[in-house]
């Protein structure tokens, strides 16, 4: 299940480096044989690229920064518009859950990757972005000093308390309460956890905003990461079979130093 999996995926960096067996290559294959539909309604396609075709594409793409041996690499693509980065979060993260549960390690990379190897694989179209890509494949069978590493830098798993994530006591957010517990499980770039939640009980609704103080590059980056929280959200809560679908409300609630993005309308029926 989604939950078990958000709980207990870690990022990895340090790959067995054989190919896919043949029955989880045709798993993943059709996992991504259509494009996903983000929630704002863009279609991010996705493929997987084999990292030791044509010799030295091994070495460019298997060991891309901290990552070593990874056998292959997910690479999507999305038309650039003006929720194109949430909903590339949201659809990357869905495959890499999906991935999780067939036993494949993962690990996000986010970046410009326009001109790089990764847009020659996936054949980069006039308008397309890829915001992200990452390495899969079986881990390997010890956690490797570059794993440690990078999980040290990243200061990975050090999550913020709940107070600090979410304008609301936990006892206040009810049945809610596991989906942002799964919000909170949710990877970031830098581990910057850029998302913040209110909830107006009464309703219920609960409303997404980001923290507003990064640098233009950094912003591209927590557009992503919203839209893996989103997804981690949304999957818990159709997995506990709470009702809702996401709104964009233009009589949203304000918040000093917060970016509102979307809300959570869980009115509709349970299930929905």
């Amino acid at each position: 299940m989604f939950i078990e999996a958000i709980r207990d995926r870690r990022s990895c960096r340090t790959f067995d480096p054989r190919p896919l067996e043949p029955r989880l290559l045709t798993a993943v294959q059709g996992l991504i044989r259509s494009p996903l539909i983000g929630p704002f309604g863009g279609a991010a396609r996705f493929s997987l690229v084999d990292a030791g075709r044509r010799g030295e594409k091994r070495r460019r793409l298997g060991t891309y920064g901290f990552v070593q041996g990874a056998p292959a690499f997910l690479v999507g693509a999305i038309a650039s518009s003006e929720y194109a980065l949430e909903d590339y979060g949201w659809c990357m993260e869905k495959v890499v859950l999906e991935l999780a549960r067939l036993g494949l390690g993962t690990c996000w990379l986010g970046g410009t990757f326009r001109r790089s190897a990764f847009a020659r694989a996936a054949g980069l179209a006039e308008g397309e972005i890829i915001p992200a890509v990452s390495p899969v494949g079986l881990p390997a069978g010890a956690k490797s000093v570059i794993d440690a590493l990078a999980s040290a830098v990243s200061g990975a798993r050090g999550r913020k308390r709940w107070e600090e994530l979410f304008l609301l006591p936990r006892e206040d957010a009810g049945e809610w309460a596991a989906c942002l517990d799964a919000v909170r499980e949710a990877p970031s770039a830098a581990n910057g956890q850029p998302w913040r939640v209110a909830m107006d009980s009464a309703a219920p609704v609960l409303h997404f905003f980001r923290v507003s103080r990064a640098l233009a590059e950094r912003r591209a980056l927590q557009k992503v990461d919203m839209g893996i929280a989103m997804c981690h959200f949304e999957l818990a809560a159709r997995e506990l079979g709470l009702g809702g679908s996401w709104r964009v409300l233009g009589d949203a609630p304000s918040r000093p130093g917060l970016v509102y993005l979307v809300s959570w309308d869980g009115r509709s029926s349970r299930g929905g």
